[in-house]
């Protein structure tokens, strides 16, 4: 990937921030294109080459964990070596409530030193569940061990779902790759309508869009910036922007990393092209220039992976919310 391949991936992105929640599927291709300066066709050709090269795996749909009243919390699985990373993924689908685990590699300035797997879970942080959990994944790992869980803050739903609109989610989940139009051709029911329920799922923070990329394919790094404060952040953010135009950067919400950082600094994530290790050293020594820069690590992210079975058992059965009463005139 170059610079403007980072730059159409960032216009992707709900207020164009890098966010583990996803991204807004309501972006086209044209929108994206005109934010970056491209022609539509160009921009369509660049999104075929991510997949046609397997950097864009495909995009997985879920529904707000918090809709079910459940949480996430983080694990980090130390591994003895990269070569192991393919199969604790492969294992990690029989780990009660895994969602998706991200591999990669850092170095001793790294918050995970070494070759590390990720893993989001549901309702890490409580109880029975939290230790059965705990020892299945040490189970995975018993050369180095696992750190967490780390109390992750998902967005608060501002929308309640009820039953068309959880056929959405399903229909939704099924073809992410479908418009609005085509889930209304899906479920048989009016474009407009479709389209408005759609758009209240997405806005509402019911709906999540993950892409799945594969970043052993694209020379890039994941710098975490700590500044001297938490209230210094958002200006960190902006001067990186500003040394890096190219970046995509994570949202600054310290609720993302939970409680990993003691005292809470601020903490500001940004994936930045480089091709080498000098260059990381280059990009490294110009972050730590920044004013309010206290340490700068990076990150080598490899891949992602996401795991079905909790949203499929929630979905069989989701919260039974009420039908609207009233449904706006599907012609207007």
């Amino acid at each position: 990937m170059d610079d403007l391949d980072l730059s159409l991936l960032r216009a992707m992105y709900p207020r164009r921030s890098w966010s583990v929640w996803g991204i807004d599927p309501r972006v086209t291709v044209l929108e994206a294109a005109r934010a970056v300066g491209l022609g539509r066709n160009a921009a369509r050709l660049r999104q075929r080459r991510w997949r046609a090269e397997g950097f864009w795996l495909g995009t997985d749909v879920w529904p707000n964990p918090a809709l079910f009243g459940a949480g996430v919390a983080r694990y980090e699985l130390l591994l003895a070596s990269t070569q192991r990373a393919d199969e604790v993924l492969d294992r990690l689908d029989a780990v009660e409530g895994a969602l998706r685990a991200y591999t990669g590699y850092g170095d001793e300035r790294s918050p995970h030193p070494g070759t590390s797997v990720s893993v989001l879970c549901i309702d890490g942080t409580r109880g029975a569940v939290s230790g059965r959990r705990r020892e299945q994944l040490r189970r995975l790992v018993p050369e180095r061990g696992v750190r967490g869980p780390f109390a992750m803050t998902p967005p608060r739903p501002t929308y309640t779902p009820d039953r068309l609109d959880w056929r959405i989610v399903r229909a939704a989940r099924a073809a992410p790759d479908h418009s609005s139009r085509r889930l209304a051709r899906d479920l048989e029911i009016p474009e407009r309508r479709a389209r408005r329920r759609w758009n209240s799922l997405i806005e509402g923070r019911c709906l999540w869009y993950i892409p799945n990329f594969d970043w052993s394919r694209s020379p890039s790094v994941v710098f975490h910036v700590v500044s001297d404060a938490s209230e210094h952040v958002r200006a960190v953010a902006h001067a990186m922007e500003s040394v890096y135009p190219h970046l995509l950067p994570l949202e600054v919400d310290p609720a993302v990393y939970g409680n990993r950082l003691d005292p809470p600094e601020g903490l500001v994530v940004a994936r930045v092209p480089v091709a080498s290790a000098a260059a990381v050293q280059q990009v490294a020594s110009r972050l730590l220039a920044i004013p309010h820069v206290r340490t700068v690590a990076p990150d080598y992210p490899l891949q992602a992976r996401s795991y079905d079975r909790w949203f499929a058992q929630q979905l069989a059965d989701p919260p039974d919310g009420a039908d609207r009463p009233t449904e706006p005139a599907d012609s207007q």
